[in-house]
């Protein structure tokens, strides 16, 4: 009894913030989750920018190409649930620092990789690593921040995907340029390799994180925060936890619409150049996007309300995309683009919903669950929205199915049960 309530005590130390150690190193716990997310997107895309010289040193054909380019999708859909079950069992540091080890062999592999069949599976072992990342940083958040301040601490964690995806679009195409000036080099194995190496420093770093573990040498579960009130079996049974997957399959296959058409439909519809397209859509979509994650973070705090702030991003995404299919004059369409950089990642309080809504215990599956849903869509819908395009030709008709698909989520948003006293715990 007396080691019973040891247990409880730290637990309740722990997510109250009274530990001198946790208070003082829950920020840089903060930043190397940050700094490890952010690496694992420049990972995600450093293959786009390698695609024309492995089509022409290959000799790969369009079909080739997209079977490379879509690989570790597969992989990170379908171990996401397997990585949430390991996140609840071992805790989020565990299971994050062996997701990295796998990640940073997966991404060697790809460097060494000298056939279309050994990259192929180098980036399907680097969607099982990756898939770890999302959820156990998410779930180690939770472990550590108390509700008042969850949602902002995951606000900066989920600022990480835009700054990434600007960061690879700025340091690849520079590494390119410098290897070619060096003699002797295979250009993008050593683009490859360099961006890597700061996924070295990512996964020793989080051996210097706060985290809980899950299990004693007996066996036994540590009690983090409360004593589970949901077991696996009755998480799966609960309405909520596929209205989260719906509203999370809304915004992720929401969002890949335009991310997907968008330099295209520039390019077509205003006549611009490949060059403009490109900046005009990145910076309208991306430099708002790491706004927007801090932005709905903090108003989930500061209202006391996860699923509602989630749902007016939802709603402003979807008139956003609407704007586009109306073929207005450039200057409205970049502002559309601004408006909707700035809403779509206004997702992140759902993040931070299945510690809230369950309990700590259970959170690593619920979310797993959910994110595995949102990127099978994620992987089908650049399929489905590209059929429909050369179909119709006519770009009106994909924003229209995005602003429909955010929409979807935001309707599974508004449904799930809320209330302020859920998230605004009482000032002890």
């Amino acid at each position: 009894m007396v080691a019973a309530r040891d247990v409880n005590g730290i637990g309740r130390s722990f997510m109250s913030g009274s530990h001198g150690g946790l208070e003082n190193g829950r920020l840089a716990t903060l930043l190397i989750l940050f700094f490890g997310r952010t690496e694992s997107y420049v990972l995600r895309m450093a293959i786009p920018p390698l695609i024309p010289i492995l089509m022409e040193q290959f000799e790969w054909n369009s079909y080739q190409v997209g079977l490379l380019a879509s690989a570790y999708l597969w992989t990170y859909a379908f171990a996401q649930v397997p990585w949430g079950a390991a996140v609840d069992r071992w805790g989020g540091k565990k299971s994050l620092t062996l997701g990295w080890i796998i990640t940073l062999i997966g991404s060697l592999a790809f460097a060494m990789g000298t056939n279309l069949e050994q990259l192929v599976l180098s980036r399907l072992l680097f969607g099982v690593g990756a898939a770890s990342i999302l959820v156990a940083s998410t779930v180690m958040v939770s472990e550590i921040y108390s509700r008042q301040k969850r949602g902002r601490a995951m606000g900066v964690i989920s600022a990480s995907s835009s700054v990434g995806t600007l960061l690879a679009g700025l340091i690849i195409p520079w590494l390119f340029a410098t290897s070619l000036q060096l003699p002797n080099l295979d250009v993008w194995r050593s683009v490859a390799v360099v961006v890597t190496l700061p996924a070295i420093l990512a996964a020793f770093s989080l051996s210097k994180t706060h985290g809980i573990s899950r299990t004693k040498p007996n066996g036994s579960t540590t009690i983090v925060e409360t004593p589970p009130t949901f077991s696996k079996r009755s998480l799966l049974k609960d309405s909520r936890l596929y209205l989260m997957s719906a509203a999370l399959i809304g915004y992720v296959a929401g969002s890949d619409i335009p991310a997907t058409w968008i330099y295209v439909y520039l390019q077509q519809e205003y006549r611009l150049s490949g060059t403009l397209a490109g900046s005009i859509g990145s910076l309208s979509l991306f430099v708002p996007a790491i706004i927007s994650p801090l932005l709905s973070g903090w108003l989930s705090d500061h209202f006391g309300v996860r699923a509602r702030v989630a749902a007016i991003g939802a709603v402003f995404a979807s008139a956003s995309v609407t704007l586009l299919a109306f073929r207005l004059p450039l200057h409205i369409t970049v502002l559309a683009l601004i408006v909707y950089g700035t809403f779509t990642l206004f997702l992140t309080p759902i993040f931070s919903m299945p510690a809230e809504v369950w309990s700590i215990e259970v959170a690593g599956t619920a979310l797993s669950i959910a994110v595995g849903f949102s990127q099978v869509a994620a992987a089908i819908l650049p399929i489905a929205s590209g059929y429909l395009l050369t179909r119709t030709g006519n770009f009106g008709v994909i924003w229209l199915l995005g602003s429909c698909i955010y929409l979807v989520a935001a309707i599974a948003l508004l449904l799930i049960p809320e209330k302020k006293s859920q998230i605004r715990a009482r000032q002890s």
